[in-house]
């Protein structure tokens, strides 16, 4: 018999706005972006509002309440799943919104890199083609892998996991999950909104919380 071991719970589903609320989550975006600049943003190689002031709160913007309350209730349902801390209360740390164009991509990273209280991150796509510019996951043992005698070239055979999503999908991973995009091959535009959730104790003693933002 054999049993898999370390499985990594994510959650995905979709989220879908009416049109009004859709509409108003564009206007907002449409402006910010003509304000953001290609390839400025950490590993984005298209347009970010994480460069912008405020850029990364859009949590607090009424145009994406219909969003970002939705993703918090998943976010607990998998904050359970994982039995991550119950004397914790989670919070929306950061949001905020990517757009690539034909042959964008998103290097690979993680959010929960040194010093950052990220626990558990999402993606939520506003407009995406179903076809183009999926989202992959990296094995977090594949270090492990590596020093294992294995019968190929470990290098040629990295381990990753592709969740293929389209407009109105989501996804809600631990945040320390590596994480990277292939390229966006389309003429459209696909358009993230990317988000964090912090935890804290209820008992403010347990620790330094200053800085908290997000309800």
């Amino acid at each position: 018999m054999l049993t898999q071991l370390f499985s990594i719970p994510i959650a995905t589903g979709k989220i879908v706005p009416t049109e009004e609320q859709e509409s108003a989550s564009f206007a907002l975006l449409n402006d910010a972006f003509d304000k953001a600049h290609r390839g400025v943003w950490a590993l984005e190689s298209g347009l970010s509002t994480g460069e912008l002031k405020n850029g990364m709160e859009l949590y607090q913007a009424v145009e994406f309440e219909w969003l970002s309350f939705q993703l918090a209730e998943k976010a607990k349902e998998l904050w359970n799943t994982l039995k991550y801390r119950q004397d914790y209360h989670l919070y929306i740390d950061s949001m905020w919104a990517n757009k690539h164009t034909h042959g964008d991509t998103t290097g690979e990273h993680n959010h929960n890199a040194g010093r950052n209280k990220s626990t558990l991150s999402g993606v939520y796509y506003l407009r995406k083609n179903k076809a183009t510019g999926h989202l992959r996951f990296r094995d977090p043992l594949e270090t492990i892998w590596g020093m294992c005698p294995l019968d190929y070239e470990f290098p040629e055979h990295k381990k990753q996991w592709t969740w293929e999503a389209e407009t109105h999908d989501y996804c809600i991973f631990p945040s320390w999950l590596n994480h990277s995009t292939q390229p966006y091959i389309s003429n459209d535009e696909r358009i993230a909104i990317s988000i964090n959730f912090s935890g804290f104790p209820w008992d403010a003693t347990e620790g330094d919380y200053d800085g908290i933002a997000g309800g």
